[in-house]
């Protein structure tokens, strides 16, 4: 569980499935005890604004910076293979 109050409950399940490999992943549900609805990203920003763009520049804009500040952190971002780089969320 990651949070729970009056308003909000949210919650992280991590998750393994395992064949031959294994495949790891978390899911993060988060819920307005007010309506009881799931709460998605879009909900938290103001209807019609460019919020992807502006959430997937400020991505671009970390991954640089700590590439920039440690040698050994590699993201896929500037690559000669485009597209293979990360694109938006």
């Amino acid at each position: 569980m990651l949070k729970d109050n009056k308003n909000l409950f949210s919650l992280k399940i991590n998750c393994l499935e395992t064949n031959a490999n294994g495949y790891m992943f978390s899911k993060i549900y988060h819920i307005d005890k007010n309506t009881a609805n799931i709460i998605i990203l879009e909900d938290v920003f103001k209807k019609d604004s460019d919020y992807i763009n502006i959430i997937n520049k400020n991505i671009k804009e970390q991954m640089r910076q700590q590439m920039k500040n440690d040698e050994n952190k590699i993201y896929f971002i500037d690559t000669d293979m485009s597209e293979n780089d990360f694109k938006q969320i």
